[in-house]
Parts: structure tokens; C-alpha cells; sequence
């Protein structure tokens, strides 16, 4: 009996340390967020927009952005790459959900997919979004994507025939 409370105590001692041990500072693993901090990661963006950010920007700053972090997944002009192709009939009902998508969750790390490599400003969401729309025809390069304008934009999705 002594035996078996003795080894349930170093069970419960040694889980207790090794959690305490792991919530300490400086030990590498998370961070203490902010309530700004969560307030970012916190809110949705719904199909009228009304919970955008102010911001802009154009196809031409987002080439250069797509350029930078994200042809190696989606190919050239969003096409041929090993990932989604992003030219050609566009997946999302709303220009905001495109926004929302990138500015959650790209651009991811080549090294692992799994990650976001890091978070986009907001310029810099509405710029790659901007370029998105641009090379599936939607707006022109140098249209000035804004939280006014992409809230107007008409999404050509695929008509589906009923059967």
C-alpha cells in the first residue's frame, strides 16, 4: 500500500512540476498575449465586411508581395504551382472571404505547411488580395482595392446546372 501511494504522489509531484516548468518565462513556448494581441486573432470578418480593417492597395504592390512569399506554392501567376491553383474560377462568394483567408492564415512557411510564416499587415492583405483578383480579370493592376471597394465587388462564380 505504501508502495502504491508513494509511486501515485511522484506521479502527481512529477505532472505538477512539469507544468509549472512549462508556464515559466523564457522557456520559448508561446507567449503572454495581450488583450490587443487577442482582440487581433479574435474577430471575424463577415460576408458585408463591416469588420474589416481600414486599408489599401494595388496588384502591382501585391505582385511583388506574391513575388516574395508566395510563388513557390501557387506557381506564376497562381498557376503550376504544388499547392491550389489561384488563377482560373475563383473558390470564394466574397472578395472580403479572400481577404479574411489571406490575411488569417498565409502566407504559410515552405519549410512546413502546417505554419503561417508570418502575419500580413493590412496594406499588404489588401495588396495581395488586389492581385488576386487581378490575374482572375476581376479588377484592373492599378485599382485602389479598399475596404469601400472590396465590399462591391461581384464574385463571378460558376453556375452550378440543376438537376
Amino acid at each position: 500500500m505504501n508502495k502504491t501511494i508513494f509511486l501515485l504522489l511522484s506521479v502527481i509531484l512529477c505532472l505538477g512540476s512539469f507544468s509549472a516548468y512549462s508556464q515559466t518565462p523564457g522557456q520559448g513556448i508561446g507567449k503572454v498575449l495581450s488583450q490587443e494581441d487577442i482582440g487581433e486573432l479574435m474577430y471575424t470578418v463577415g460576408p458585408k465586411g463591416k469588420e474589416l480593417p481600414q486599408g489599401q492597395g494595388t496588384a502591382r504592390e501585391g505582385e511583388q508581395i506574391y513575388t516574395q512569399s508566395c510563388i513557390f506554392c501557387h506557381g506564376p501567376e497562381g498557376l503550376n504551382g504544388p499547392q491550389n491553383t489561384l488563377k482560373g474560377s475563383p473558390r470564394f462568394p466574397f472578395a472580403i472571404s479572400i481577404w479574411d483567408y489571406i490575411h488569417r492564415a498565409m502566407p504559410r512557411s515552405v519549410a512546413n505547411v502546417g505554419v503561417q510564416e508570418r502575419q500580413l499587415s493590412v496594406d499588404e492583405t489588401y495588396s495581395l488580395t488586389a492581385y488576386l483578383l487581378y490575374i482572375n480579370g476581376i479588377i484592373d493592376q492599378d485599382t485602389v482595392l479598399d475596404t469601400d471597394l472590396i465590399m462591391n465587388i461581384e464574385m463571378p462564380m460558376e453556375k452550378k446546372p440543376v438537376n
